[in-house]
């Protein structure tokens, strides 16, 4: 019975055949060498198997569709910048009918210290605020839970405390 042969380099890079005898356990059959495995190793390698299997057809599955929050990170959103150097109250975004705003991202900077907030409607509740000890800025980085959200038909209005330079780009949503 002719047992299988295995090609390698040898240390000089020059190529040497192998040939192959069947240890203790194996058994020489049609040109391969087989491994007698217990039970318990047969039953994990016929779990690890499938696993690699169920691997293979998720990854040759084309995709048919996105996360929503993916797709949220990109589309849908309208971007607003408001821009300050006194203190008060800007309208950020305008009330629409039986609509909330949301805000899921934004970018903050302010040229000293000043406390920015966002506000539901003009003189309102603060929705969220942000203090800024300094100059410095703030990213907002895209949350599918919004940051602020305004009541039913109420504008969206940023606050500052100081006359302080402060430019806050914010990208919000519309929906009942």
């Amino acid at each position: 019975m002719a047992f299988p042969t295995l090609g390698v380099k040898d240390k000089d890079n020059a190529d040497q055949t192998i040939n192959t005898l069947p240890a203790a356990g194996r058994v020489a059959e049609a040109e391969s060498l087989s491994v007698a495995l217990s039970d318990e190793d047969q039953a994990d390698v016929a779990t690890e198997l499938a696993l690699l299997g169920s691997i293979d057809t998720t990854l040759a599955t084309p995709a048919t569709s996105l996360p929503h929050f993916a797709l949220d990170a990109t589309n849908d959103l309208t971007s607003v910048t408001v821009t300050r150097s006194t203190s008060g109250e800007t309208s950020a975004v305008s009330a629409t009918a039986s609509q909330t705003t949301r805000v899921h991202r934004g970018h903050i900077t302010a040229a000293g210290a000043v406390t920015v907030s966002l506000l539901d409607g003009s003189g309102g509740t603060v929705l969220r605020k942000w203090v800024f000890p300094a100059a410095g800025g703030w990213d907002l980085i895209f949350d599918p839970r919004p940051y602020a959200i305004t009541s039913a038909n109420t504008a969206l209005y940023v606050s500052t405390d100081a006359a302080v330079a402060v430019n806050f780009t914010l990208d919000y949503i519309k929906s009942a």
